[in-house]
């Protein structure tokens, strides 16, 4: 009985944590910010070690979460500021990709959708 009661606690644990991750609910992107850092070449290899941006502090506000890292001694600020198109994209695909399915079922572009739903 005892057994019963645990897996199923368990396996439902596991089901809202899949869910919430597919549906984008947390509010965790220092993992994809690091996945992206990683993707678009800016952690450096060292013989056998890989130097990664180090996230030293976050913090919440009411307009958003705000992420403090620590970029290695090899790499400048600049080469982050020419990957920030990527890191937009990286981040806001999922709402850009929602939006633009929503239009595409109203019959209607993309451009003509986000202004209507602004006068709204």
């Amino acid at each position: 009985m005892l057994f019963e009661i645990l897996t199923t606690g368990l396996m439902g644990g596991i089901a809202l944590k899949a869910f919430s991750k597919h549906k984008g609910l947390s509010s965790n992107d220092s993992g994809k910010i690091q996945r992206i850092m990683s993707l678009s070449g800016l952690n450096v290899r060292d013989g056998k070690d890989t130097l990664t941006t180090q996230l030293v502090k976050k913090k919440q506000y009411e307009w958003g979460w705000e992420y403090k890292y620590r970029i290695q001694l090899c790499r400048s600020f600049s080469d982050y500021e020419a990957k920030l198109k990527v890191f937009e994209d990286g981040l806001n695909n999922r709402k850009k990709k929602q939006l633009a399915q929503q239009a595409e079922d109203e019959g209607v572009s993309l451009n003509q959708y986000v202004v209507y739903k602004l006068s709204k």
